[in-house]
């Protein structure tokens, strides 16, 4: 890497900032479809009853706000 320019590597560091949101955001949905299918899903079948649906949604959504709170204190910590 000694011979790479300085714009060179804050080309390289940004695109590796970007791979690595990009694997942290996969994880966490892997996270999510896991933790809520778990949860709401008792009987599998080829659809999804109301309640499934309001369970996952529920759960989906406040997953989300808890990783925004996360992030949050995070920066503000920072």
């Amino acid at each position: 890497m000694a011979n790479i320019t300085p714009e060179q590597q804050q080309m390289y560091l940004q695109q590796l900032r970007q791979e690595v949101a990009t694997a942290t955001l996969q994880e966490m949905l892997q996270k999510i479809n896991q933790k809520c299918f778990e949860k709401c899903v008792t009987k599998p079948g080829s659809s999804l009853s109301s309640s499934e649906q309001r369970c996952l949604a529920f759960c989906v959504d406040r997953y989300q706000d808890c990783q925004a709170l996360v992030g949050e204190t995070f920066v503000k910590r920072g």
